[in-house]
């Protein structure tokens, strides 16, 4: 996946592969970072009961929130002094805050796509237990999930607004990653997305 591209047509990847649970507990430094800041607890709690596996090794589960820690910090930190030059730009989801407060900024940017990096779709079965079970959690998630949308729709829209006719192509391709519960972009929030490129009007 491209992260970022800037004027000079410079792609530049990060390839930010998940290690093998081998590889990452051999990595003294990593594990004891994970361990001290309590981070393996706080990606827990990011897990509903339901979707926990119990055959799996719970590093695996670290290793992938790990993962996305790690490329939205890497994602920002290297193109965060260049946003005037970046054409092409991945945003995780989750860290788009900031790349909203720096919009005016992206005054070259005609291509974004939305990286789904947090799991905040759970699988259908889960969503159906909370129907019946737990309303309150039910609702949360699904005020997160339209949190997150509008988030998306906002960048946009004030991206369209701040930086007339620049903006080109929008896209927010599904992410696998999470084993049965794919993140997804509904349908018909593409569109509205699409909808607000200059090229639709």
């Amino acid at each position: 996946m491209r992260y970022f591209q800037t004027q000079d047509s410079a792609q530049q990847k990060l390839s930010l592969v998940i290690p093998s649970v081998r590889h990452y507990l051999t990595n003294t430094r990593l594990v004891q970072f994970v361990l001290a800041r309590k981070l393996d607890q706080t990606y827990l709690a990011k897990e509903h009961q339901l979707e926990i596996n119990p055959y799996q090794d719970p590093n695996t589960r670290t290793l992938y929130h790990v993962n996305f820690e790690v490329q939205r910090g890497v994602t920002w930190a290297l193109c965060s002094s260049i946003l005037e030059q970046i054409r092409a730009l991945t945003i995780p989801v989750s860290d788009i805050a900031r790349y909203h407060q720096s919009i005016h900024r992206l005054q070259s940017l005609r291509e974004v796509t939305f990286l789904l990096d947090e799991k905040i779709m759970p699988a259908r079965h889960v969503m159906l237990w909370l129907q019946e079970g737990d309303m309150e959690a039910h609702d949360k998630i699904l005020q997160s999930q339209e949190e997150m949308l509008e988030a998306m729709y906002q960048f946009v829209q004030t991206h369209v607004d701040v930086h007339k006719n620049i903006l080109h192509k929008v896209d927010c391709p599904p992410n696998k990653t999470w084993i049965g519960c794919p993140q997804s972009c509904p349908e018909k929030t593409l569109s509205k997305l699409l909808n607000l490129l200059p090229s639709s009007r």
